[in-house]
């Protein structure tokens, strides 16, 4: 997109880093959980507010919170007392159950299912089409590969696929 064009109604400044003035809305869209964190930390001073977009189909109940920077897509359903980070994705077609907790920069991908109080750590990625069962904390920096069944606690940066889903690779 080309600078001083309209985006989606949105005109398009430029770049974060060659604009000089301070910053009043910004999503940062990047999917990859690492390199959006960088971005919040490297603008966090510049901006004066990072939106959070929340499409209008979302079923969203009345104790959900999501913080700033999340983007959360058509389909979603967050239910009773859910909790989502700052700079997250919630993806097409998310079911985050009650009690659940999704810490900042992590990513839910499309058709997930998170039960009742799951945990998720900051940085992980839950594939598509993945189901988290009730309960179950997964650390920090983790890829659920996608279509897993996670019915055992996952420890920080560990990769886990099947069904039952198993690690199948610690500190990658």
């Amino acid at each position: 997109t080309k600078m001083n064009t309209k985006f989606y109604g949105t005109t398009i400044l430029g770049p974060v880093d060659s604009y000089k003035g301070d910053i009043f809305n910004l999503i940062i869209a990047i999917g990859d959980n690492q390199t959006r964190k960088e971005k919040a930390i490297k603008y966090d001073k510049k901006v004066n507010n990072f939106l959070t977009a929340i499409d209008p189909s979302v079923s969203l109940a009345g104790s959900a919170k999501i913080n700033a920077g999340t983007v959360v897509m058509p389909g979603v359903v967050l239910n009773a007392d859910a909790y989502v980070g700052r700079h997250c994705i919630i993806n097409t077609n998310t079911t985050i159950e009650h009690d659940c907790i999704v810490e900042d920069f992590a990513h839910i991908a499309p058709g997930s299912v998170l039960t009742g109080g799951v945990k998720i750590g900051q940085l992980t990625l839950v594939g598509a089409n993945s189901t988290v069962t009730p309960g179950i904390k997964i650390g920090c920096n983790c890829l659920i590969c996608a279509g897993s069944v996670v019915t055992t606690n996952i420890p920080d940066n560990a990769i886990v696929r099947g069904n039952p889903a198993r690690v199948v690779k610690i500190n990658f």
